[in-house]
């Protein structure tokens, strides 16, 4: 039902999808605005140049999922997996990532204009090239992620774990922490401690 709507050149909208399975999908040029996923399968799937508009994702496994040149104003992925997903050249405004599992996500080369994450698993997560302007994190696991050529100035990180995180001295700078985190950082900065 869904991946006939989804190949041919409609757009999405107003629309509700419920235990849809969408894996492996490639779906180019398109705009889904207003639109709900609920428990459903869009694992290993390709989305290149969409439009999510009012999207929200509730308890969908978006594993090894890509999105490229993909656009996100006002979309919400609530208690989803998105274990490996690659987000590439995207942008992002006024989304949410919350109670999600989100081991080895990578945004790369992306805008990130509004985004909170929060009480949420990324664990060896990978973050390069990106421009931040809005970016909350609140309760985040980012054990042994990798940061690189994105500036986390006025990003706190107080709630998050950060253990055995790779950032560059110049992305670490501005970055909010509490005194305990300091400990996880100060090898960065390649200063000893006696």
């Amino acid at each position: 039902m869904i991946e006939e709507l989804l190949k041919e050149e409609l757009d999405i909208n107003n629309k509700t999808y419920t235990k849809e399975n969408l894996s492996n999908l490639k779906i180019k040029n398109k705009s889904i605005n207003n639109t709900k996923y609920d428990n459903s399968n869009l694992t290993k799937s390709e989305l290149t140049n969409i439009l999510f508009e009012n999207v929200t994702f509730i308890n969908c496994d978006l594993s090894n999922i890509s999105f490229k040149e993909c656009s996100f104003k006002n979309c919400s992925f609530i208690n989803c997996k998105l274990l490996g997903a690659y987000f590439n050249n995207c942008y992002f405004l006024d989304m949410i990532i919350d109670n999600s599992l989100a081991k080895y996500l990578n945004i790369i080369e992306s805008k990130l204009k509004k985004i909170t994450i929060k009480e949420s698993i990324l664990e060896e997560s990978n973050f390069y090239d990106n421009e931040i302007k809005t970016f909350i994190l609140d309760k985040v696991n980012l054990s042994k992620s990798e940061i690189y050529k994105t500036p986390l100035k006025k990003v706190d990180v107080s709630t998050c774990n950060i253990s055995n995180i790779r950032i560059s001295p110049t992305d670490i700078k501005g970055l909010i922490i509490d005194q305990f985190q300091a400990i996880d950082l100060i090898s960065i900065l390649d200063v000893t401690i006696k």
